[in-house]
């Protein structure tokens, strides 16, 4: 019971394959939640210590910008495959004039 306990108190992007793992984690409310902290959250919310590792904070943004630097030529259109909850999308819009963000979530549907 105590491991039940433990376990069910860890992130969902912690769950394996096993049941209700793997791609079922997606679809609940948890992970969502999770999500959308982990892409609007500021650093200081996300981790509030002053030891915070900054290099790994901003992920969606820094995935952008990294994306955003290997375009050459006019940034008219983007397209975001796999965006979750459009951290990312909303970070190339800065530089895009269109940005289009798809997700698969038969929970959110």
């Amino acid at each position: 019971a105590g491991r039940v306990g433990r376990m069910a108190g860890r992130s969902t992007t912690a769950s394996g394959v096993a049941k209700g793992g793997g791609a079922a984690v997606y679809e609940s409310d948890k992970a969502v939640h999770e999500y959308l902290q982990f892409h609007f959250a500021t650093p200081e919310t996300l981790v509030p210590w002053e030891c915070r590792p900054a290099a790994a904070l901003d992920f969606p943004k820094r995935c952008a910008d990294a994306a955003t630097r290997h375009v050459t030529g006019a940034k008219s259109k983007a397209l975001d495959i796999g965006c979750a909850v459009g951290g990312a999308t909303f970070e190339f819009a800065a530089n895009f004039d269109e940005v289009v963000g798809i997700d698969f979530s038969r929970f959110h549907c």
